[in-house]
């Protein structure tokens, strides 16, 4: 089963209450959000990406992207 990222951020952040106010929203678009398991609101992903810690690309579906980052990472380090 696919893991759903936004979901795991509302959570850290305790719910869409303090979810739709650290991201300036309607607690409905945390629910919509959650549902969908993607964001498409660039500023919002981008306020809970930094709020709650999970990366960017997997709020909004780009998980290639994160792993792609985390192997670079991987490489930069053993090369130092």
């Amino acid at each position: 089963m696919k893991t759903n990222h936004v979901a795991r951020a509302i959570d850290r952040l305790g719910g869409p209450g303090p979810t739709s106010w650290a991201c300036k929203c309607t607690s409905a678009a945390v629910y919509q959000w959650r549902k969908a398991g993607i964001m498409r609101q660039a500023k919002s992903a981008v306020l809970l990406s930094h709020a709650s810690g999970v990366p960017i690309e997997l709020l909004v579906g780009l998980p290639e992207l994160h792993r792609e980052e985390r192997r670079r990472a991987r490489d930069r380090r053993r090369v130092a």
